[in-house]
């Protein structure tokens, strides 16, 4: 039988598959929570867009000194011979990464239409 905190681990990463897919991105959870299920490393507990990698942490407390107030769209922080982090709302992050879906799809469309136009014109020279 499994452990209490791996139930509510397990839970966790399934309520982060399910808001993502509500929200219209592509979000994979590792079997077992295990990257290796994916062929990513042992850290890795899903995908999301198949792009970036995420590892879920369901703690009891966070310390107040993480979460961003309501004044802003995320917090910056380092600690000593640290790298330098960031802490968003999951709502937040979905609303970055859709934009920049949305920005993507938008400069393919561009890119199409200018090879279009270049075909056009070289046809009208010849």
């Amino acid at each position: 039988m499994p452990s209490k905190s791996k139930i509510k681990g397990n839970n966790f990463e399934r309520w982060i598959v399910n808001f993502f897919e509500s929200v219209g991105l592509h979000c994979r959870r590792a079997w077992g929570s295990d990257g290796r299920s994916m062929g990513l490393t042992e850290g890795v507990d899903g995908t999301l867009n198949d792009e970036y990698k995420w590892q879920a942490k369901c703690k009891a407390q966070i310390s107040p000194f993480y979460i961003p107030n309501e004044e802003v769209d995320f917090q910056i922080f380092k600690g000593n011979r640290t790298g330098t982090f960031a802490t968003m709302s999951v709502q937040t992050l979905a609303e970055m990464i859709n934009r920049m879906n949305e920005l993507y799809q938008h400069n393919e469309s561009l890119e199409a239409e200018n090879k279009d136009m270049k075909d056009m014109l070289y046809r009208e020279r010849k």
